[in-house]
């Protein structure tokens, strides 16, 4: 499987939208979180989603408020292919 292929197969998508007297973070459908204040919602999800794109899989924060907000985190190339380093020795000078 390509590269893309499994990042995108393994993809999440978290949603913060509002939720009776304030904000929901949900991932996949599944809640995650409640927050009273939207901006602390949006921290959450696009934090989480940040971790997730360090190790290796992408994700995306909808924000349902006044303005519908999408928030992107995809890993770089580095994060799946990391160099393997290794020593080598020369003679002479």
């Amino acid at each position: 499987m390509a590269w893309a292929d499994q990042g995108e197969a393994n993809a999440r998508k978290y949603v913060v939208a509002r939720w009776l007297n304030g904000w929901r973070v949900t991932l996949d459908d599944a809640k995650e979180a409640d927050f009273t204040e939207l901006g602390s919602a949006i921290a959450h999800a696009c934090g989480l989603a940040r971790e997730r794109a360090y190790a290796g899989v992408p994700a995306i924060v909808v924000v349902e408020a006044g303005v519908k907000e999408l928030h992107s985190f995809t890993p770089s190339r580095a994060t799946h292919n990391a160099p393997h380093l290794r020593l080598v020795a020369t003679r002479g000078s």
